[in-house]
Order: C-alpha cells, then structure tokens, then sequence
C-alpha cells in the first residue's frame, strides 16, 4: 500500500476544514467570530507551552495538525459538518 504525503498547513486558512466552514457559514460575523476564538486560543496555548516545558508541541502548531487530521479522517464528507 502506497504511503499518502500529508501537507500540513501553515495557517487557519489553509486548513480544508477552515475552507469547508467560511463556505457553509451563512454569517459573516459568525467567521469573524470563530476566527478571533481561534486566535486567542493560539497564543492562550503558547502561553501554556511556556508554562508547561513538558508538552508537546501543544500550540498553535499542534491546533493546525488536528484541524489537517480531521479533514483527512473526514475525506469527502466533509462538507456534511
């Protein structure tokens, strides 16, 4: 079995499923909104990584890769979310 190359994004916008989501969302605020979460939640997380030397690459990073891996695991389905 062939071993599939997986990218992995660099930023909110890159990911399919960020993609799948603005093009679902009916509100525009409701993106912005989910945008700004996510952005705190990035630099609540590095402060985390600071504070806790032992974690594993639990920051924005690590948000991006599980955001990736859900698209995969999702493959075409995921525009049903």
């Amino acid at each position: 079995m062939g071993e599939r190359k997986v990218e992995h994004a660099k930023q909110l916008r890159d990911t399919a499923l960020w993609q799948a989501y603005r093009e679902a969302a009916a509100e525009r605020e409701r993106v912005l909104w989910v945008e700004k979460v996510y952005d705190a939640s990035v630099v609540y997380l590095n402060d985390v990584r600071r504070a806790f030397v032992n974690y594993t690459l639990h920051d924005g990073t690590h948000v991006l890769n599980v955001l990736d891996a859900m698209a995969g695991l999702l493959g075409d389905q995921i525009s049903r979310l």
